[in-house]
């Protein structure tokens, strides 16, 4: 399943107790618990095993929040797809989007830093772009694309993104303003 929705209170076995069985058999799918009785240590526990969301009952009171898990989980999923891209010597490299950190523009070619190194690809910049999803990557100046689930902080006074790598990148002064905005988005919707 993508994704599965626990209550705490079940019989035989807590909703907690489930997560972590899962969890142990290697289970990668979103959990989100669904309660009536919202528990901090409960909230806590279950954050260590990488709950997805907690909703709370009756969830017809707020349908936005469940429709909100959902979006999210779609968004997430978005991100673990995986591109095909050909590498310089002819080899073919599957990338998983998440691990993208950025994509730079070289002459006839782009470097695309991931989570395990750099690669040079025989693409433009504009046609990797295309190929990852907009919600996540954006066009920080000409030269340079990067994923916003990568990024550490931004300082608007220097007008520079630190990527979670360590990379501090430059924003172009014609990308800030579209910057903001798609970041704002993202951490409205993800942080």
């Amino acid at each position: 399943f993508d994704m599965y929705f626990l209550d705490y209170q079940m019989p035989g076995m807590n909703g907690l107790e489930l997560e972590k069985s899962l969890r142990e058999k290697g289970v990668k799918s979103y959990i989100s618990f669904i309660t009536a009785f919202p528990n901090i240590y409960v909230m806590q526990e279950a954050m260590n095993y990488e709950t997805h969301r907690f909703l709370f009952k009756p969830v017809e009171n707020d349908p936005d929040m469940l429709y909100d898990t959902l979006n999210s989980l779609i968004l997430s999923a978005e991100l673990k797809n995986t591109i095909k891209l050909k590498r310089r010597d002819g080899i073919e490299d599957w990338l998983v989007k998440e691990d993208i950190i950025c994509v730079e523009a070289s002459e006839k070619s782009s470097f695309v830093t991931t989570v395990n190194g750099e690669e040079e690809y025989v693409y433009l910049l504009k046609d990797i772009q295309g190929k990852l999803p907009k919600r996540f990557f954006v066009r920080i100046q000409r030269s340079f694309v990067i994923n916003l689930t990568q990024v550490k902080s931004s300082s608007g006074g220097k007008r520079t993104v630190l990527m979670k790598n360590g990379m501090e990148i430059p924003i172009g002064r014609a990308f800030y303003q579209k910057f903001n905005e798609a970041y704002l988005v993202f951490c409205s919707e993800h942080k």
